[in-house]
């Protein structure tokens, strides 16, 4: 679509229509905890299941924004899918040729992902991964692309049983929270576990020159979480006015 006016694509964007979330098959919830759910492989072009390893199985395949000319996100696992045993990877693509690619952590296997406007002109994506045996921690990895147009990670942050908040603006916001000091849970420590509710830490950190910066502030909540509540949605995308 022939965008006339910059007013009108930087209301497109802010109204939401370049971000967008997707989740991953609820995972089931065993005796420790969250096992992957079984996750479809995404059907892909020929053209780009041939520059992805051998045996990957595709759980995000999206036409993004990180640059101005475009470029195609895919997210591959690789593993047995059994917990502890998968290897995730990031490719982008433009023009059938790989522009830039990462390999994750080892252990995590995909949760969810959420594409967002960083700008008029430009996105920024990003990944949840559950890890650990029980998966109450949660890698979050956010992708951006300079000024040079190379892209890169503009923030890779672990938590325990966290979610993150992104709050579209200008520039936009992430609020980062992760469970504090169990010895705030409760009086009796020694009924406090990992699916306890936990107070939180929540952290603010702020886009700057390529790269999402934390603030120097961080408060703890006042009341208890179940951290449950964050396993099926640990990231969220705020439109902007309703912060």
């Amino acid at each position: 679509m022939l965008i006339v006016t910059v007013l009108i694509a930087w209301l497109f964007l802010s109204s939401g229509a370049l971000s967008q979330t997707q989740t991953a098959t609820p995972p089931t919830v065993g005796p420790f905890g969250a096992i992957p759910g079984k996750e479809p492989d995404l059907d892909v072009s020929s053209q780009l299941r041939a520059l992805l390893p051998r045996g990957a199985k595709v759980r995000v395949a999206e036409e993004t924004k990180l640059t101005p000319q475009g470029e195609t996100f895919l997210l591959y696992e690789l593993g047995t899918g059994e917990p502890l045993s998968e290897q995730s990877g990031v490719l982008f693509v433009r023009d059938g040729k790989i522009v830039q690619q990462f390999r994750l952590d080892e252990g995590c296997w995909f949760s969810t992902y959420a594409v967002f406007p960083l700008s008029m002109e430009r996105q920024g994506a990003a990944t949840v991964f559950r890890c650990g045996v029980d998966g109450a921690a949660a890698q979050f990895v956010f992708f951006a692309a300079s000024g040079k147009g190379i892209i890169h990670k503009a923030l890779d942050l672990m938590t325990t049983e966290g979610r993150i908040r992104i709050h579209e603006g200008n520039p936009p916001l992430l609020e980062t929270w992760s469970s504090a000091r169990w010895d705030l849970d409760g009086a009796d420590i020694q009924h406090t576990c990992v699916r306890c509710e936990h107070h939180y830490r929540i952290r603010t950190y702020e886009w700057h020159n390529g790269q999402f910066l934390p603030r120097q502030d961080t408060e703890i909540t006042k009341g208890t979480f179940d951290p449950g509540e964050f396993l099926q949605r640990p990231l969220e995308v705020v439109p902007q006015g309703q912060n």
